[in-house]
């Protein structure tokens, strides 16, 4: 019973040290760094692909490389401060995905969460897998021209390979609630895409050659 006790007290830390780190909004402090509070510009969502379009490339790829880190750090830290629990690492992932999507000195309104489950993907399945999920996304988007295409097959598919790859069974469970809650944040652009207005990417291109609003997916 102590053991129960105490494994759950260790979970709750790794959920709230992973909440915490996630918290960090890479996009939001790389834009207030160059004078924009992307969060009043483009879409409004404070994310690298709203940074990208507002501010650069350059500060777009720091802010994704930030929160993929960022989850990273998460996993590991968690791993470390408790190796005796075996669901350490994707516990504290998970709650950076909530903290990225949700933080609470924001206002609750932060990114959309992909960046940082990409994070999550390096460090539960390496970086082959990683690199591979990154192709796959890269192809999807030429292919279909909608970065919400390849957001969503990510999500779906990640909790599918790690079942067939012989994670545990509570990982697994835990990778899949992620997703949902990562989807529904993106249920705006869901609807969109529904209706027909979801932007592509040449769209999209076309939008910050002609400096106007571009719509956020990460």
């Amino acid at each position: 019973m102590m053991y129960d006790m105490n494994a759950k007290t260790g979970y709750f830390l790794c959920v709230l040290m992973g909440y915490l780190l996630g918290t960090f909004n890479t996009a939001y402090v790389v834009g207030k760094l160059n004078g924009r509070d992307i969060r009043r510009a483009g879409s409004h969502n404070a994310g690298a692909t709203n940074l990208f379009i507002v501010v650069g490339l350059k500060q777009g790829i720091i802010a994704a490389v930030g929160d993929v880190m960022k989850a990273v750090v998460a996993v590991a830290l968690a791993e470390y401060i408790f190796p005796e629990l075996a669901l350490a690492g994707v516990m504290a992932g998970a709650g950076c995905l909530v903290g990225h999507a949700w933080p609470f000195w924001m206002g609750f309104r932060g990114g959309k969460g992909f960046a940082s489950y990409l994070g999550l993907i390096l460090s539960l399945s390496g970086v082959g897998t990683f690199i591979g999920t990154i192709i796959w996304a890269a192809i999807v988007i030429i292919v279909g021209d909608k970065i919400l295409f390849a957001t969503l097959s990510v999500m779906v598919l990640y909790p599918l390979h790690m079942y067939r790859h012989g994670f545990e069974a509570g990982a697994v469970a835990i990778m899949a609630l992620s997703s949902l809650l990562m989807i529904f944040r993106h249920r705006t652009n869901i609807a969109r895409l529904i209706h027909g207005d979801e932007p592509g990417l040449r769209q999209v291109r076309r939008r910050k050659a002609e400096g106007e609003k571009a719509e956020d997916d990460v």
